[in-house]
């Protein structure tokens, strides 16, 4: 394995492991894969611009819906005999929904795909679930080929880009229908190409050839995300004489502003037009918010720097991997191992005098740019929540491409570290196991992250579930709220109830669980006004019941006294948010559900038990 150059050995680890990750993530699972896959298939017709087709329709299969695992509103685990049915659905043309798509890159996003979308759906009707591996391989292939370029060209950190490139969050951007990972890996080869440009490697002597991968390069670069477009400053770092005499030198500087302009801004303009105009409250728009900026930049700069630093642990959480949308973290050890494997592959590289000291800067300089660009530009798309100073939107996956970026600068001139590379090769392979580990667990067994984190395993998992936006049923005497569910796991000990308000009276609350093949309740409490919390989850520990598992059991919520005044407001749901249960109130059905959760002793839980 250490005779392997590094470029292989890091090439080989995405595609093994990337593979696996294809095959165990349910459909639909990925970061916006499902209206990445939708904007794929809109392309596959001939149409570049999103939404110009898709927008007249209904043109969305509904096969596409109903596989989706997006579409489950409680993230429940897919079981083997899901999977298997999946399998053998196809495109049902008389069965077509409209969709709005979210996905907006530059076609050279989605052209491959778009490409096999079309042969394997529109032509060759194969089964939707074929398709979408085989969409998974096509983005997995294309990330590899780019991460073994940047590798392979960078004369300097090549185990810096080895490790960043196999980081947990980019190998579960590359193995789903995503634009971040040819994001990332083409900012990953620009990156390279530049240290390349400046490395005693490249002759002094002018090169056409070189001339146009770099001018390829930089349009390439106008094609990504509107956030990696400030990184073409990193042009600047290449010497004037590597771009020829002068009037190749005025056609680059001519060819890298109009790629700038037309392609980089021009599509962004065009896709995004929404970005100058109101917005559907009427209240909001981009230049308003610009206007903000301007007539209170002291209370932007607070803004923007509440939102950094509140927020930054849990963006560099997720910048270092997570799931889907953030719904499970990985085991704690990746996130203590990942940081040492990265410091490990900078401490173990001397540079000598690649860098002087205002390349470092100007690289940290740019990173300031673009991490900052980022907030400013989310600020912009979006209106900040009315009486917080939090800019929503921004995802710590945005910044994958700032690691390069962040890091090299720190290249120390002389090993300070001298280890084996076979340790930094079982660390990146540690990490990249229990990624797909981690995954297979939460994904396919039912509390799988309880086999990895400590505690309870707390379901139903909600997906779109908001306590601002629930509805509220007042527990009085005479008030009865049941809700139905049936457990997913053995050994429930918690209940959790949403309370909305907490009323002023001193009476108790009497919380039942019962099931439908026992006269005797299965839980029984009463809970005293000073355990009730003014809003938030009331949480009833009691000692776990075995063997409940798939059963049919109710919460019964209603005082514990016929007489007094208003107890709590519960939270319950206007939609139906659990597909396993109801809500009655008054022995009167619901279209919602009371906001509950349940908590099991499983995995690790049951071991410390």
């Amino acid at each position: 394995m250490t005779k392997w150059r590094v470029e292989i050995f890091f090439a080989v680890m995405i595609l093994v492991f990337g593979a696996v990750l294809v095959m165990i993530t349910p459909f639909g699972a990925g970061t916006d894969e499902e209206t990445h896959f939708a904007r794929i298939w809109e392309m596959s017709r001939g149409v570049l611009i999103p939404n110009q087709y898709l927008s007249t329709g209904p043109y969305y299969p509904f096969t596409f819906y109903q596989i989706s695992y997006r579409q489950d509103v409680n993230e429940n685990p897919v079981s083997w005999e899901a999977w298997k049915a999946q399998l053998s659905l196809k495109i049902s043309w008389d069965d077509m929904l409209n969709y709005n798509i979210r996905a907006r890159y530059f076609p050279t996003f989605y052209l491959p795909q778009a490409f096999i979308m079309g042969v394997l759906g529109r032509v060759l009707d194969t089964p939707v679930a074929f398709i979408y591996y085989i969409e998974r391989f096509s983005y997995l292939f294309i990330y590899v080929i780019l991460i073994y370029l940047a590798i392979r060209i960078a004369p300097i950190g090549k185990w810096l880009f080895g490790v960043l490139s196999i980081m947990p969050m980019s190998l579960i951007l590359a193995s789903t229908v995503s634009a971040d990972s040819m994001n990332n890996g083409f900012v990953f080869l620009f990156i390279a190409w530049v240290l390349y440009m400046n490395s005693a490697q490249k002759s002094p002597v002018f090169s056409r050839k070189e001339w146009w991968i770099t001018a390829l390069l930089t349009l390439a670069m106008c094609t990504l995300k509107l956030n990696a477009l400030p990184l073409l400053l990193l042009i600047f770092l290449i010497p004037r004489n590597k771009l020829g005499p002068q009037k190749w030198f005025i056609a680059f500087i001519i060819f890298a502003l109009l790629s700038v302009l037309v392609v980089g801004m021009g599509w962004n303009y065009i896709t995004s037009s929404f970005l100058l105009n109101t917005g559907a409250n009427d209240t909001y728009s981009a230049m308003g918010q610009l206007a903000k900026i301007f007539a209170d930049p002291l209370h932007f700069i607070d803004t923007l720097a509440t939102s950094i630093f509140t927020q930054a642990p849990g963006y560099l959480r997720a910048w270092i991997g997570v799931s889907g949308y953030d719904y499970w973290v990985l085991p704690a050890l990746v996130y203590w191992l990942a940081p040492l494997l990265i410091l490990a592959a900078v401490l173990n590289e001397g540079i000598t005098n690649f860098f002087n000291r205002k390349k470092r800067i100007f690289l940290w300089i740019t990173f300031v740019i673009v991490f900052v660009g980022t907030w400013i530009l989310f600020y912009l798309l979006y209106d900040t929540v009315p009486g917080t100073q939090q800019i929503s939107g921004v995802q710590g996956r945005y910044f994958i491409i700032l690691g390069p970026v962040l890091m090299l600068p720190l290249l120390p001139a002389r090993v300070l570290l001298n280890i084996k590379k076979i340790w930094l090769q079982v660390g990146a392979i540690l990490i990249a196991v229990m990624t797909v580990g981690a995954l297979f667990l939460v994904y396919h067994v039912s509390c799988g992250s309880a086999y990895y984190t400590p505690g309870l395993c707390v379901l139903p998992k909600y997906k779109n579930w908001s306590p601002q936006t629930s509805l509220s049923q007042t527990i009085a005497p005479s008030t009865t709220v049941r809700q139905t569910f049936v457990p997913a796991c053995n050994d429930v000990s918690q209940i959790g109830l949403w309370v909305k308000q907490k009323r002023t009276s001193p009476d108790p609350l009497l919380v039942e669980i019962q099931a439908d093949d026992s006269p005797d309740p299965v839980m029984s409490k009463i809970v005293s006004q000073e355990e009730i919390p003014s809003s938030g989850w009331l949480i009833i520990d009691f000692p776990a019941v075995t063997n409940l598992m798939k059963k049919n059991l109710t919460i019964e919520v209603t005082p514990a006294s016929v007489q007094g005044n208003p107890l709590i407001d519960l939270g319950y749901s206007s939609t139906n948010e659990y597909l396993n249960g109801s809500l009655t109130i008054q022995n009167l059905a619901q279209d919602g559900d009371l906001l509950f959760r349940y908590g099991c002793r499983a995995g690790l839980e049951n071991l410390f038990h």
